[in-house]
């Protein structure tokens, strides 16, 4: 997936070789998330995992503005209050 949203390619990978090598054109700033996942056996638990990059980082923009800052009203929570309610 790019920035998290688009889907890049999807397919099955040619294992029999023992590796396989998958790669995607950048030509701007962005992120890629790359999730494989296995059924080896038809009964078996799958296998999932994951790996990310970043192209460029400094420049990646954000999709939406930052949620407005506000000040905590009230007293603090005393020492022996959960720390989410």
């Amino acid at each position: 997936m790019k920035n998290g949203d688009v889907p890049v390619q999807s397919g099955p990978l040619d294992l029999a070789s023992g590796s396989a090598t998958v790669s995607v054109p950048a030509t701007q700033p962005c992120t890629h998330l790359l999730e494989v996942s296995s059924t080896a056996a038809p009964d078996a638990k799958p296998l999932v995992a994951v790996a990310g990059a970043a192209v460029d980082p400094t420049h990646i923009t954000p999709h939406s503005p930052p949620p407005p800052t506000s000040t905590p009203s009230g007293p603090p929570p005393s020492p022996n209050s959960p720390m989410c309610p």
